[in-house]
């Protein structure tokens, strides 16, 4: 590399597989230190350190049974970070400078996460649902949620947002991928021309307006293969609208 600028990666063995077998440990490796040196000097150093914690038995004493998994980010000799895992309550504690706890993420038997939970008390929780074939469903994060629906090839077919509004698509057959149609509340829009975002009637609260703009048509048409959910903000008689727009 140029300026004489050097990284190297040190690994470890993985810590829970070597409680069980060294050799399985070491055939799995995990990264440990990184080192970014430029023109002989030290640049950079990036390492964690993996620990785990046992049970205790009624003596006082430890046993082999591993009750907490857990890794520390040092970043030049300071520690920023520390994650550690709880097997039996599913969680996983994120810290900062190992005392302020930041973040707690529970998870599921399938090891999804199901509630992140912020410890400030500023922020509320994030809770997600999902379905038997592992697809999100639904979230909720205070006040505004969401929920998806799919028809029985798996597609997703209705979007529900927390205000009452909700999002419709419609398929040619059973087959295709690409929607047909999208329905917002009483709007019909066919979904596989650009020229069908030409218009689109708005009904939230007390606005209820309609917007044309060929410029849009002309963005959406440029970028119709790049982007999958675009969020607009468009000016209707000073106030401003919010409008989703799938570009399939």
């Amino acid at each position: 590399m140029p300026w004489g600028h050097v990284i190297s990666t040190d690994t470890v063995p993985y810590t829970i597989l070597s409680e069980i077998d060294p050799i399985l440990g070491e055939s799995y490796p995990v990264p440990a230190k990184q080192r970014t040196e430029v023109g002989g000097d030290l640049a950079n150093r990036f390492e964690w350190r993996y620990f785990l914690r046992r049970l205790q038995s009624n003596k006082g004493k430890s046993s082999k049974a591993v009750a907490q998994i857990g890794r520390k980010l040092r970043v030049n000799g300071e520690n920023l970070l520390t994650l550690e895992y709880d097997r039996d309550t599913s969680t996983v504690a994120i810290f900062m400078d190992d005392k302020v706890e930041l973040l707690n993420v529970t998870y599921d038997r399938m090891a999804r996460p199901v509630r992140w939970g912020p410890r400030s008390g500023i922020f509320a929780d994030v809770e997600l649902d999902y379905d038997r074939f592992n697809r999100l469903t639904s979230w909720r994060w205070g006040q505004l949620n969401e929920t998806y629906g799919f028809d029985r090839a798996g597609r997703l077919h209705e979007i529900r947002y927390g205000d009452g509004s909700s999002l419709a698509y419609s398929f040619r057959d059973m087959f295709t991928s690409l929607p047909l149609k999208r329905f917002a509340g009483s709007q019909t829009v066919p979904a596989d021309t650009p020229a069908a975002l030409n218009r689109a009637t708005i009904k939230k609260s007390d606005v209820n307006s309609e917007i044309s703009s060929p410029k849009l048509i002309h963005i959406l048409s440029e970028r119709k293969a790049e982007l999958e959910m675009c969020l607009l903000s468009v000016p209707v008689k000073s106030k401003h609208v919010f409008m989703f727009a799938g570009l399939l």
